[in-house]
């Protein structure tokens, strides 16, 4: 609701698709693209894609086995799954590219943690009550999925591991201790962290399962010099895509 509400306000500010729909040239200051130029952006949108979705493609089963009879939960994610993430997108897109026309001099506002103060710094002090409302609606979605995607998840794993000491629940805020932890605060905060998700989602993969069948050295994995079998240099691991 709180989504569909920032869309509206943004149409209705705006009263129209915004620059990204009319004239997306003069805003990204590229061409129209046209043959391969244009298959290869293609590309590289659905590579993005998938590899932002790659962890809930593999953890998919933790829910999935709770179907009565296998295949129950295919039709379920045949129409949810698209319905929610074309829609979502759908209302970023346009959000986006109306807040560009009202806020030309704003970077394009992609992130919600940067629109929602782009709109408490250029609109009327009321505004802040309305940008505090969505934020905290955007919270608690936010909690709500990272609790079913991660907490529970992860809380069934250590269950099974220690089902004596360990349910669910305290699993779960195990989890939550350790993602707290582990968290690469730093990258994540870094817009260039989405460029590794293709090859996380493809090329390791490939690597861990076909290539190496599932048997890695873990002395390795935390080994910062060149001699470890996984160093990269720009994105090139030397050993690995040569052997």
């Amino acid at each position: 609701m709180a989504a569909l509400a920032v869309f509206l306000w943004a149409i209705v500010k705006q009263g129209n698709g915004g620059p990204l729909f009319s004239n997306p040239e003069a805003v990204y200051g590229v061409g129209n693209l046209q043959g391969s130029q244009l298959a290869w952006v293609m590309v590289r949108c659905i590579n993005s894609g998938i590899g932002g979705w790659a962890g809930g493609i593999l953890y998919q089963s933790d829910f999935s086995r709770y179907a009565v009879r296998p295949g129950d939960q295919v039709y379920g994610q045949i129409f949810s799954i698209p319905l929610c993430l074309l829609g979502s997108n759908i209302l970023g897109i346009v959000t986006t590219s109306c807040a560009r026309g009202f806020y030309p001099n704003e970077p394009l506002l992609w992130k919600l943690y940067d629109l929602l103060p782009a709109i408490q710094r250029n609109e009327a002090p009321a505004a802040r009550a309305a940008v505090f409302f969505a934020a905290f609606a955007f919270f608690l979605s936010q909690l709500s999925v990272t609790v079913v995607a991660c907490g529970v998840v992860g809380g069934m794993d250590l269950a099974a591991l220690c089902p004596r000491y360990i349910d669910i629940r305290r699993g779960s805020l195990i989890i939550a201790v350790i993602g707290i932890c582990i968290n690469p605060w730093k990258i994540m905060n870094r817009h260039l962290w989405i460029c590794s998700l293709p090859r996380t989602s493809y090329g390791d993969h490939v690597y861990y399962h076909l290539l190496r069948h599932r048997r890695i050295k873990l002395s390795h994995l935390c080994l910062p010099q060149t001699g470890s079998d996984y160093w990269c240099v720009v994105s090139f691991a030397c050993h690995r895509d040569i052997f």
